[in-house]
Order: structure tokens, then C-alpha cells, then sequence
């Protein structure tokens, strides 16, 4: 189904140089491959096999030997090994090394390879020295310890890829000890209080979550929206735009300096009735200008079922502050359509504007469109589903909306893969 020939003339016409080496030529080949993946799919397993082939000659064999190399040596991108695991790996050496079958590095594909060497696979001045066999070994030692019997066998389902464990274990769990941190994958925050102290202490919270390999995510619908009065100052709220960039520019300066390779930015949950929500979504917009683009940071709207009834009847929706209409972000369900009516029902106290739900839905899609953002959870499935309905109204999830649990001001979610 393919023409290695042809795939070859195409390397030497446009690659061949005067001192390039084979490592170089092996390189252009299998991006060469990838891209003619499209005429045939197994190009794609062409590619592959050139770039595993390759990383196979440039890495030692032995997984001791590798390991050893990584614990003497390493530097800033190389995580390394705890002192105990290294001993552990030392003394079963014989064991690990022939537990080892390198020939289930070929079951990867090629994006499943370079995902591996640009993420996890360690590197020493810019050359990868590490097989992805090395990596799966390293990670079930680093779990299962002493018990190499119970590392193998993890081995053995990583190396077949019957099972993968999340980046953060994968990244930190054979160096966890030397490195004094956690292998928690994500952390949940709900805003302290909307005030200025309130705003400053969820910011400084969400600082010191943002470790490296852990995501993070926040809600921000408590916070007042924009042109809203403000008693304690006689003035009005900048609302959520002003707020996000100041976080936005947090997790920038926090990531660059606690996060070498790691899941970047933190999800922002917003209700969907929250009177600053559009020009929120508009922050994450392409199009939209830098003084106020939001570019670490992801947005994830949570939606009530009764905008939803509004979209396929083509009604309107109406936007509200959240010191207007207190009591709105703890419900949810019939709870909630119930109080959200009532505060419609008093439009000139409550309702700060109204757009056609169909025209805001439009809005959502388009900008998922161009960026692929914003998220889309339900709240009131989400909470229907939920079991811990008895601590309150669940008010978002994680980074990517795959795990939702309970948030408050005083309690911060985590959860580990």
C-alpha cells in the first residue's frame, strides 16, 4: 500500500546535505511519511517505525543503565529519580532489565511517540535518552516499589497500552520523594467573597495550586458585574474582564516559573446568566485585542437546562448581577428556575439586559469554532448526577470538565488520576 522508493527519492531530493547524519536522514523520513499519511494510513505506521528505529540507536539498551544515567545526571527538564527508587531499580536490576521487551515500543503510533519525547521521555542537552519501555518501567516501579512482581505487571499492561496512567504520575511519581511534591492531578477553587479581599485570596490560592503536571480550575460568577454599584467604595465594579486578565497574567508568570513542561493555563467557570458573560467569551476570541485577550486561561460556561428550553423556543434571556439576584449560583434544577423567574419578574431591579437565547447560543458556537473554547457543561446535570448533593450546589468541575465535585470558599477540591 505504500512506495518505500518513492518516499526515499523524496528524502534525497530535498534532505540530503553534505554532513547531515543518519540520525538526521532517519528524522526526515518519518516526516516525510506523516505527511503523505493522508494518501494511505500506513504511512503513518512507516513514520513510526523510522522514528522508533531511530530512537533506538541513539539510546542504550539496558534499563539500568538508563536509569543510571538519569539519577547521576539529572538537570532542569529532567525530573529524575528519588534516591530510594534508584536503590530499588539498582538492586532488582537483573529482574527489570529482563522484564523489558522493546519491541512494544513499535505498538505506539507516531503521534503517540512524539507526544512521549517532547513530555515525558528525558532529555539531556536537547537528545532524548530514554525509551518509552525505560519510561513505563520507571513509572510502575515508582508505584508499586519494593513489589517488583506488581511492577512488572504494570509494566506489561503500560507496555501494551492496556492502561495509562494520568501525566502527573507519569511525569512525577519515580522522583515524587526527591522532589517533596504530590501527584495530584487537579485542583478545584471556588471564589473566597466578591470583594477586594476576596478576589486577592482566591488569586493568591489559585497561585499556589498551579505546581507543575496539575491543572487547575476556578468559578467566577460570584463576582458583581460591570457598572454594578459598590457600596463599601460609592463606586461601580470593574466586573469579571478587568479580573480575568489580572488572573490571566498570574498563571503566565506562576507557570513560567513552576511549570517546565506541564498542562497549561486554569479553567474559569461562569453561569451563562451573569450580566458580563459576552464580553468574557469575547476575551477568549481570536479577533480580540491583547490589552484584554485572555491567553492562559480557558473558558468553560455552566449551563442551566433552562437556557437551553429558551434556545429551542426561541425566548429570551435575561442577564443579571450576582449581588442583585443572591441566592441563584447555590441552586439548581427546579430551584433554580423557580428564583431565576422570580428576579426576571422584577426586570427593573434585577435585569440588567436580555438577548435572544438563540443569538447568545449562536455567539458560543462561533467562538467554539474559531478556538475551540469555551467548554459547555450542564449544571443542572451535572448536580442531578451528583453524589454530594447533601454539601450544596456543585459550581463547576475540572480544567477539562471530566470530573465535578463539591467547591466552597473554604474547601478546595483535588482529585488524582
Amino acid at each position: 500500500k505504500i512506495d518505500p522508493a518513492a518516499t526515499a527519492i523524496h528524502v534525497i531530493k530535498k534532505c540530503l546535505y553534505t554532513g547531515i547524519t543518519t540520525s538526521q536522514l532517519d528524522d526526515a523520513a518519518a516526516e516525510m511519511a506523516i505527511t503523505m499519511a493522508t494518501i494511505h494510513p500506513d504511512y503513518e505506521k512507516l513514520a513510526a517505525r523510522i522514528a522508533i528505529s531511530n530512537l533506538h540507536k541513539q539510546t542504550k539498551e539496558k534499563f539500568s543503565d538508563v536509569m543510571e544515567d538519569i539519577y547521576k545526571n539529572d538537570g532542569y527538564w529532567n525530573i529524575g529519580l528519588s534516591d530510594d527508587i534508584y536503590e530499588i531499580i539498582m538492586k532488582n536490576k537483573d529482574q527489570l532489565n529482563e522484564a523489558i521487551n522493546y519491541e512494544n515500543d513499535y505498538v505506539l503510533d507516531y503521534f503517540g511517540l512524539k507526544y512521549l519525547t517532547q513530555n515525558f521521555l528525558v532529555k539531556s542537552e536537547n537528545q532524548t535518552i530514554e525509551r518509552p519501555q525505560h519510561l513505563f518501567m520507571k513509572v510502575s516501579v515508582g508505584i508499586h516499589r519494593d513489589d517488583i512482581n506488581s511492577a512488572i505487571e504494570t509494566y506489561k499492561m503500560l507496555s501494551q497500552k492496556l492502561c495509562m496512567f494520568s501525566p502527573v504520575v507519569m511525569q512525577l511519581q519515580p522522583a515524587a520523594r526527591k522532589l517533596n511534591v504530590s501527584v495530584i492531578s487537579h485542583y478545584s477553587v471556588a471564589m473566597i467573597a466578591d470583594s477586594i479581599d476576596g478576589i486577592y485570596d482566591t488569586l493568591n490560592r489559585l497561585s499556589t495550586f498551579i505546581l507543575p503536571y496539575s491543572s487547575t480550575a476556578v468559578h467566577v460568577h460570584k463576582i458583581r458585574a460591570a457598572g454594578t454599584y459598590i457600596k463599601g467604595s460609592n463606586g461601580k465594579s470593574s466586573g469579571l474582564p478587568l479580573m480575568l486578565k489580572q488572573y490571566d497574567s498570574m498563571v503566565r508568570k506562576t507557570e513560567t516559573l513552576e511549570r517546565p513542561k506541564s498542562i497549561k493555563g486554569i479553567a474559569i467557570y461562569c453561569e451563562l446568566w451573569h450580566a458580563d458573560i459576552m464580553k468574557v467569551i469575547d476575551q477568549i476570541r481570536k479577533t480580540t485585542i491583547a490589552d484584554i485577550k485572555l491567553k492562559h486561561s480557558h473558558l468553560a460556561l455552566w449551563i442551566p437546562d433552562e437556557f437551553m428550553r429558551r434556545v429551542e423556543n426561541d425566548q429570551m434571556w435575561s442577564f443579571m448581577s450576582p449581588d442583585h439576584c443572591p441566592g441563584l449560583i447555590e441552586v439548581h434544577g427546579e430551584e433554580f428556575d423557580k428564583l431565576y423567574k422570580e428576579y426576571e419578574s422584577k426586570s427593573k431591579s434585577f435585569v440588567l439586559r436580555q438577548i435572544e437565547a438563540r443569538k447568545l447560543w449562536s455567539q458560543i458556537i462561533q467562538s467554539q469554532i474559531e478556538t475551540g473554547l469555551p467548554l459547555l457543561l450542564f449544571k443542572d446535570a451535572c448536580n442531578a448526577k451528583s453524589n454530594e448533593s447533601h454539601l450544596g450546589t456543585i459550581q463547576c468541575a475540572g480544567r477539562n470538565g471530566d470530573t465535578v465535585q463539591f467547591t466552597a470558599s473554604d474547601e478546595v477540591t483535588l482529585y488524582i488520576i
